[in-house]
Protein backbone atom coordinates (compact mmCIF):
# COMPACT_ATOMS: atom_id res chain seq x y z
CA UNK A 1 0.00 0.00 0.00
CA UNK A 2 1.34 3.44 -0.90
CA UNK A 3 1.58 6.16 1.70
CA UNK A 4 3.41 9.41 1.96
CA UNK A 5 3.33 12.84 3.45
CA UNK A 6 2.37 15.34 0.76
CA UNK A 7 4.53 18.46 0.66
CA UNK A 8 2.47 21.29 -0.76
CA UNK A 9 2.62 25.02 -1.24
CA UNK A 10 0.38 26.95 1.10
CA UNK A 11 -1.66 28.25 -1.84
CA UNK A 12 -2.67 24.67 -2.72
CA UNK A 13 -4.09 23.83 0.69
CA UNK A 14 -7.60 25.19 0.15
CA UNK A 15 -7.99 23.19 -3.08
CA UNK A 16 -6.82 20.01 -1.36
CA UNK A 17 -9.26 20.53 1.52
CA UNK A 18 -12.14 21.02 -0.90
CA UNK A 19 -11.45 17.96 -3.04
CA UNK A 20 -10.42 15.44 -0.38
CA UNK A 21 -12.89 13.21 1.48
CA UNK A 22 -10.42 11.79 3.99
CA UNK A 23 -9.56 13.32 7.31
CA UNK A 24 -6.89 15.86 6.37
CA UNK A 25 -4.02 16.52 8.73
CA UNK A 26 -1.87 19.56 7.96
CA UNK A 27 1.47 20.09 9.65
CA UNK A 28 3.00 23.56 9.64
CA UNK A 29 6.71 23.23 10.31
CA UNK A 30 10.15 24.70 9.88
CA UNK A 31 12.92 22.55 8.38
CA UNK A 32 15.59 21.45 10.84
CA UNK A 33 13.46 22.29 13.89
CA UNK A 34 13.72 19.46 16.42
CA UNK A 35 10.06 19.66 17.56
CA UNK A 36 8.94 19.75 13.93
CA UNK A 37 11.09 16.75 13.04
CA UNK A 38 9.65 14.83 16.00
CA UNK A 39 6.11 15.77 14.91
CA UNK A 40 6.86 14.74 11.35
CA UNK A 41 8.00 11.27 12.48
CA UNK A 42 4.71 10.80 14.35
CA UNK A 43 2.72 11.82 11.30
CA UNK A 44 4.70 9.49 9.03
CA UNK A 45 3.84 6.58 11.35
CA UNK A 46 0.17 7.55 11.31
CA UNK A 47 0.14 7.92 7.54
CA UNK A 48 1.44 4.35 7.29
CA UNK A 49 -1.09 2.97 9.78
CA UNK A 50 -4.14 4.89 8.56
CA UNK A 51 -3.31 5.43 4.88
CA UNK A 52 -6.89 4.69 3.78
CA UNK A 53 -8.47 7.13 6.22
CA UNK A 54 -6.18 10.16 6.37
CA UNK A 55 -4.23 12.42 4.07
CA UNK A 56 -1.29 14.29 5.58
CA UNK A 57 0.12 17.52 4.18
CA UNK A 58 3.23 19.38 5.28
CA UNK A 59 3.70 23.11 4.75
CA UNK A 60 6.88 25.07 5.31
CA UNK A 61 5.89 27.74 7.82
CA UNK A 62 8.73 30.04 6.79
CA UNK A 63 7.43 30.24 3.22
CA UNK A 64 3.68 30.30 3.81
CA UNK A 65 2.62 33.87 4.50
CA UNK A 66 -0.81 33.18 2.97
CA UNK A 67 -1.51 30.17 5.20
CA UNK A 68 -0.16 31.83 8.33
CA UNK A 69 -2.82 34.48 7.93
CA UNK A 70 -5.60 32.33 6.44
CA UNK A 71 -5.30 29.60 9.07
CA UNK A 72 -4.07 31.80 11.93
CA UNK A 73 -0.87 29.83 12.51
CA UNK A 74 1.73 31.65 14.58
CA UNK A 75 4.06 28.93 15.90
CA UNK A 76 5.34 25.50 14.94
CA UNK A 77 4.72 22.72 14.93
CA UNK A 78 1.01 23.32 14.47
CA UNK A 79 -1.22 20.48 13.32
CA UNK A 80 -4.66 21.20 11.84
CA UNK A 81 -7.39 18.60 11.32
CA UNK A 82 -9.96 19.06 8.52
CA UNK A 83 -13.01 16.96 7.72
CA UNK A 84 -15.88 17.82 5.38
CA UNK A 85 -14.07 20.97 4.29
CA UNK A 86 -13.93 22.42 7.82
CA UNK A 87 -11.19 22.76 10.39
CA UNK A 88 -12.36 20.71 13.37
CA UNK A 89 -9.32 20.61 15.62
CA UNK A 90 -5.87 22.11 16.03
CA UNK A 91 -2.86 21.31 18.19
CA UNK A 92 -0.01 23.74 18.75
CA UNK A 93 3.36 22.38 19.83
CA UNK A 94 4.51 18.78 19.68
CA UNK A 95 1.54 16.41 19.90
CA UNK A 96 2.00 12.75 20.80
CA UNK A 97 0.90 9.92 18.56
CA UNK A 98 -1.62 8.84 21.18
CA UNK A 99 -3.22 12.28 21.29
CA UNK A 100 -3.43 12.49 17.50
CA UNK A 101 -4.96 9.02 17.32
CA UNK A 102 -7.56 10.07 19.93
CA UNK A 103 -8.45 13.11 17.85
CA UNK A 104 -8.58 11.04 14.67
CA UNK A 105 -10.92 8.50 16.26
CA UNK A 106 -13.30 11.29 17.21
CA UNK A 107 -13.25 12.78 13.71
CA UNK A 108 -13.17 9.76 11.38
Amino acid sequence: MKYMIHYIESSQLTDEILKNNNLIIVEFCIPNSEPCEMQHKVLVELEKEFCNDITVFKIDFAESQFSKIRYDVSSVPTVLFFKDKKELERKVGFTTKEEIVRIMQELI
